[in-house]
């Protein structure tokens, strides 16, 4: 519907209209662990790789970051994940200088469960994130294991790594979503 108003020699138009959208359930993994800490999960939206790629790079060397893991989430979108266990305030001053999507750094503020949530499988007709390759860095950081070892059985062309912590366990969610889901 659309409505045209004139008020004092200006017209306004205002434009309503109702969507339908459907929703479907995501099984994702949260990036904090056991021990409270958090692993590194970035997701970009509508982001170049080789823009991508070079942040990481330069957020690698600027907070001992280690390996950095890439996976095509859409057409467009990209996962970036790091094993390496932050502390809260580490893990926002990292998403916070990063340009990762500005929702993504919202998530906590809207949601009961209070970390940041990457999904692991489909979500409609959208594949499940596919495993692209890794960003290569030592770092002298410690790893979760819990994350290591899920991503691994997902992913098993990741390459092992050491200076894991020996915590197996970790959180996932199966969530709805609305958005980004064919009709």
């Amino acid at each position: 519907m659309r409505i045209k108003i004139d008020i004092f020699k200006k017209t306004v138009l205002l434009n309503f209209a109702v969507l339908s959208r459907k929703t479907t359930d995501v099984i994702g993994v949260h990036n904090k662990t056991i021990d409270g800490k958090f692993c590194l999960f970035l997701d970009y939206d509508k982001t170049e790789e080789q823009f991508l790629k070079s942040e990481l790079e330069h957020l690698q060397m600027l907070y001992d970051l280690g390996n950095i893991y890439i996976f095509k989430s859409s057409e467009k979108g990209f996962h970036a994940v790091s094993f390496v266990k932050l502390k809260a305030h580490e893990f926002m001053e990292i998403m916070q200088n990063s340009t990762c999507d500005w929702a993504f750094k919202q998530i906590p503020r809207f949601t009961t469960f209070r970390s940041w949530i990457l999904r692991s499988f489909e979500k409609g007709d959208t594949e499940r994130p596919k495993y692209l390759y890794t960003l290569k860095r030592e770092s002298s950081r410690e790893l979760s294991e819990a994350h290591y070892r899920y991503f691994k059985k997902l992913y098993p062309e990741i390459e092992e790594d050491k200076r894991l912590d020996g915590i197996k366990d970790l959180f996932l969610i199966k969530y709805k979503t609305r958005t980004n889901i064919n009709a």
